[in-house]
C-alpha cells in the first residue's frame, strides 16, 4: 500500500469556511486527483464537517481525530504521521508538531509583526512568533502566499529556508456581475484589525460623500459586523458598486481575489502584498492619505468605463489564481521533497 500525504485540517474546524480555510480546502479539491500519492485530512474531533468534506473530495481520506489544544493535537499528528509512515506531512498554518520522520511543510501567511502599526493585534503575540521560530528549524520548505511575504520572512529569519511563494486561488463563480446601478454600497470585506485601516476609510468616505451627493453608502462585511455565509456573501460582492480593500498589510489580500473572480472593480491600497496582486486590475491609493481614498471612491462612482475596465483586468487576473494553480505549486513541492527524501 503506498503511504499517504498527510495535510493538517486544523483550519477547518471553526466556523464557516472562509478566508484561508475556504482556499486551502479549494486547493486541496483541486491537489487530490492530480496526487501521486493518497492523501489523508486530518480534522479536529469537533467543528469540521466530515461528511460534507468527503463528499466534496471523494478521494479523500478524511479522519477526525484531532484534539483541542495543540500540546494534544501536536502529539495526535506526530503518531499518526509515524503509524502510517506518511511520505510527507502539509500544514496550511505555519505550526509544525516538531520534527518528523517525513519531509514536512508549513505555511506561512503573513509577519505582522514587523511592522510598527500593526502591534499588539491578532497575529503578533508570542505564540505565533514562536511557532515561526520552530518552523524555521523543522519544515523542510516554508509556503508563503507572495513575494511581499517572503521577503518579510527572509528579512526576519537567520538562517536560509526554502521559501516557496504559491499564491492562493479561488473558484471560478459561475457567473459574474454586471455593472451596479448607483445605489448599490461600496462593499468592505474583512474584520476590523487594525490592518484593514477602517477608521482613515471612513473619514474618506465621509470626505467624498461631502464632495458627491449621491455616493454610496459603505456595507461592512465579516467578523464584528454582518456576518454572512458564503452563497449570501457572493451575491452582495456581485451587486455593490466595488470593493473597498485599502489595508495598510496583507499578506495576500483574499477579498481582492474574490471580487476580481466576480468581476466588481476594486479599489485597494498600494503596500505590501496588494500591488503584485492587483498589478493594474484595481485602483490603488496610498492607505495612509485620507483624501485620496476619497478621490478613488468618487472616480470609480462616477466613471462607468473605468468601472468596466477594471471588472475586465480583474477577472483576467482571477484566472490567473485559481485552486487549480495552487495545487500544481503544491505538487511540484511535494514531488521534490519527495524524490530527496
Amino acid at each position: 500500500m503506498m503511504t499517504p500525504i498527510v495535510f493538517d485540517g486544523s483550519v477547518l474546524g471553526a466556523g464557516p469556511l472562509t478566508g484561508v480555510g475556504g482556499s486551502f480546502l479549494s486547493s486541496l479539491e483541486a491537489y487530490v486527483p492530480i496526487a501521486e500519492q493518497p492523501c489523508v485530512l486530518l480534522l479536529p474531533q469537533v467543528g469540521a464537517d466530515a461528511e460534507a468534506i468527503r463528499g466534496r473530495i471523494p478521494d479523500l481520506r478524511v479522519e477526525r481525530v484531532l484534539p483541542g489544544g495543540w500540546i494534544r493535537r501536536r502529539r495526535c499528528l506526530r503518531r499518526f504521521t509515524r503509524q502510517t509512515n506518511a511520505v510527507l506531512f502539509h500544514a496550511p498554518v505555519v505550526a509544525l508538531p516538531g520534527r518528523l520522520a517525513c519531509p514536512a511543510v508549513a505555511t506561512v501567511h503573513d509577519l505582522p509583526w514587523l511592522h510598527p502599526e500593526l502591534r499588539g493585534e491578532p497575529g503578533t503575540r508570542w505564540s505565533q512568533r514562536l511557532a515561526l521560530r520552530r518552523a524555521l528549524r523543522t519544515a523542510d520548505a516554508l509556503i508563503v502566499p507572495s513575494e511581499a511575504t517572503r521577503r518579510d520572512l527572509l528579512r526576519s529569519s537567520r538562517c536560509n529556508p526554502r521559501v516557496e511563494v504559491i499564491r492562493h486561488g479561488v473558484s471560478w463563480p459561475t457567473e459574474a456581475a454586471a455593472d451596479s446601478t448607483p445605489d448599490r454600497p461600496f462593499l468592505v470585506l474583512g474584520d476590523n484589525r487594525p490592518r484593514k485601516n477602517l477608521g482613515r476609510l471612513r473619514a474618506a468616505h465621509a470626505i467624498a460623500r461631502s464632495r458627491c451627493a449621491d455616493l454610496p453608502a459603505l456595507r461592512f462585511i465579516g467578523p464584528d459586523h454582518d456576518y454572512v455565509g458564503e452563497a449570501e456573501k457572493w451575491s452582495i460582492l456581485r451587486s455593490s458598486r466595488a470593493l473597498l480593500h485599502v489595508a495598510l498589510f496583507e499578506g495576500f489580500g483574499l477579498p481582492v481575489l474574490e471580487a476580481f473572480a466576480h468581476g466588481v472593480p476594486v479599489v485597494c491600497g498600494n503596500q505590501s502584498s496588494l500591488p503584485e496582486l492587483a498589478g493594474e486590475a484595481a485602483l490603488a491609493v496610498d492607505p495612509h492619505n485620507v483624501d485620496a481614498i476619497a478621490e478613488a471612491m468618487i472616480q470609480l462612482h462616477r466613471d462607468a468605463g473605468l468601472r468596466a475596465k477594471l471588472r475586465e483586468r480583474g477577472r483576467r487576473r482571477a484566472q490567473e489564481l485559481t485552486p487549480a494553480q495552487s495545487a500544481a505549486g503544491w505538487l511540484r513541492l511535494h514531488t521534490d521533497l519527495i524524490a530527496g527524501r
